[in-house]
C-alpha cells in the first residue's frame, strides 16, 4: 500500500516494477476524510481484490 503524493515512488523498486499504470493507481491508498479524525490521525481507504481483471498486484505476479 502507498500513499497519494509520495515523493519517492520514483525510487521504489515494487511500484516501479508495476508497469500498467492502472495498476499502480491501484496499490495507491485514497484520502477519505470522513475517516479522519482531527489531531490524531488520517483516513484512507485501500481495497485489496484477490481475483480477476482488477486483482491487486503481489510479487508472484511477475
Amino acid at each position: 500500500m502507498y500513499f497519494p503524493g509520495d515523493p519517492l515512488f520514483r525510487h521504489d523498486p515494487i511500484f516501479q516494477s508495476v508497469t500498467d499504470p492502472a495498476a499502480r493507481q491501484r496499490l495507491i491508498a485514497e484520502y477519505v476524510h470522513d475517516l479522519s479524525e482531527p489531531e490524531y490521525s488520517l483516513g484512507y481507504r485501500w481495497d485489496i481484490v484477490l481475483d480477476g481483471p482488477r486483482a491487486t498486484w503481489t510479487e508472484g505476479d511477475q
